[in-house]
């Protein structure tokens, strides 16, 4: 029986083949290794790069004494010189100087009087002289000429994102390298000479607001405030406010600010700015009235402020951070953190859900009438006058009262006042009621408030079932209370 040939095996063969491999794996080591060098110093738009941003530089600081002028050139923009005046930057413009945005003279200082790189792209930009336009830094974006009263002169140019950062290629004069800058120079550096010029804001006084009209997306509102806090839905129905949504709103109104100017809307460009179909309308009347204000030397002054109307649109969403806004025929940018309680107004969030809670407002008069009896409970406030005949102040400087109070003509005591007002504060709905449900009858009880604003606040029931009662709150019935909520809130009264 004959067996197949054996095949000689040729070691010298195998060994080539293990030193080829071997030299491989060490080439694609090192690759691996250099590919960051390779990709920092040969940026393209199909790499990602990966830049070392510890090596943070200071290429030059001085005191903003020593600054003369900032002559910024956007890329879309024309040029415009700021100039020292009186320790703050303004805008040389024919043969004058004009303020400027305080907050933006602020970035623009700093940005001219400590140059900073983020981080180290090349030392020689000769070397990657091919990518400079992939790094934006041959038609720069932005450039600015910072002179110093010394006579310095240095050129700091803004090209493209760095891929997979917050930074930019940058370029300074006083060295050869290509470094990374921060999102606050590009964004201070970037502006053009018309969003430079300060914003004259509407006067708006939270305090003196008679009525907000909101229209968004969800909804339709008007509002009515009163006694500085106090709110009503008046459209398309009449309903109290929750105390939390009246002070949110409040607190929108008084916060409310235009940003930078966009340029003047018309037809052509509505549509462009989103104001065909807005976001979110807002109407505002404030009334006239005595207001206080810090001035500019840190006294408070007081003066006379006159009654107006308001009407600001929203537009669009202009990035992460801003909306547009039409206000008297110009667009300007408003900061979406300022402005999204308007956005988000929706009418059952606004509505009380505690219907005989007046907020901070003093009452004068409780009355309450159930089937078990009647209470009538009378509050009267004297202003406590010292041996001076001046006013007793508190703590907070508020003015002390001596309280007296009676219960059905007779004398009773603060405290229940307190613990009825308690009660009273706690009473809330516990669901909403069949729009199609009316009362067929008299109410089962109610409760009548009166502050001594002049405030009226009433609540009627009627009995749903075992379990519930439906309420109408100055006549209008939205939601149901536990039937027995009139019994704690009654107990001991009569």
């Amino acid at each position: 029986m004959q067996h197949p040939p054996k095949k000689t095996v040729k070691r010298s063969r195998n060994r080539a083949v293990w030193i080829i491999l071997a030299l491989c794996l060490l080439l694609a080591a090192a690759f691996v290794l250099i590919l960051p060098k390779i990709q920092t110093a040969f940026p393209s738009p199909k790499m990602r790069i990966t830049v070392d941003v510890q090596t943070q530089r200071i290429f030059h600081t001085t005191e903003a004494e020593s600054l003369e002028s900032l002559t910024v050139t956007p890329e879309n923009g024309e040029s415009y010189t700021l100039r020292m005046h009186g320790g703050v930057l303004m805008l040389e413009s024919g043969g004058e100087l004009l303020d400027i945005n305080d907050a933006i003279a602020g970035e623009l200082l700093s940005v001219a009087t400590k140059i900073v790189g983020q981080g180290v792209v090349t030392e020689d930009a000769s070397e990657v002289e091919e990518h400079l336009g992939d790094m934006g830094l041959i038609q720069p974006r932005a450039s600015a000429l910072i002179r110093y009263a010394d006579g310095t002169e240095y050129t700091l140019a803004i090209g493209a994102d760095v891929p997979n950062t917050t930074y930019a290629y940058c370029r300074w004069s006083g060295s050869p390298a290509i470094y990374m800058c921060d999102a606050g120079v590009v964004d201070a550096l970037t502006l053009t000479r018309r969003q430079l010029l300060p914003v004259e804001q509407p006067k708006i006084y939270a305090g003196l607001l008679d009525e907000l009209v909101v229209e968004n997306a969800n909804d339709r509102c008007r509002l009515t405030f009163t006694d500085g806090a106090f709110g009503r839905l008046e459209e398309p129905f009449s309903y109290p406010l929750s105390a939390d949504a009246a002070s949110r709103l409040l607190t929108a109104v008084d916060n409310f600010r235009l940003g930078l100017p966009e340029g003047t809307v018309t037809d052509e460009n509505r549509a462009a700015y989103g104001f065909d179909e807005p976001l979110c309308v807002l109407e505002l009347r404030q009334s006239s009235g005595v207001m206080s204000e810090v001035d500019a030397s840190g006294g408070l002054e007081t003066r006379l402020v006159d009654g107006q109307s308001l009407r600001f649109t929203i537009g669009r969403a202009e990035g992460d951070y801003f909306y547009t806004c039409e206000y008297e025929g110009k667009c300007y940018l408003v900061s979406r953190f300022l402005t999204e309680s308007f956005l988000n107004v929706r009418r059952a969030d606004l509505l009380t859900t505690r219907p005989a809670d007046v907020g901070d407002l003093a009452l004068k008069r409780i009355q309450i009438r159930t089937q078990a009896g009647e209470a009538d409970m009378q509050i009267t406030r004297t202003e406590r006058v010292l041996p001076n005949n001046e006013l007793e102040m508190d703590a907070n400087g508020n003015v002390v009262y001596d309280i007296a109070v009676t219960l059905n003509g007779r004398e009773s005591t603060v405290e229940l006042y307190d613990e009825l007002v308690s009660r009273l504060d706690a009473l809330a709905v516990s669901s909403d009621v069949s729009p199609e449900w009316s009362a067929q009858d008299e109410p089962r009880w109610s409760i009548r408030l009166e502050t001594e604003t002049g405030l009226v606040r009433t609540v009627e029931a009627w009995r749903l079932d075992l379990f519930a009662d439906v309420i109408a709150v100055d006549g209008v019935t939205l939601h149901c209370v536990y039937s027995e909520a009139i019994d704690v809130l009654t107990e001991g009264l009569f």
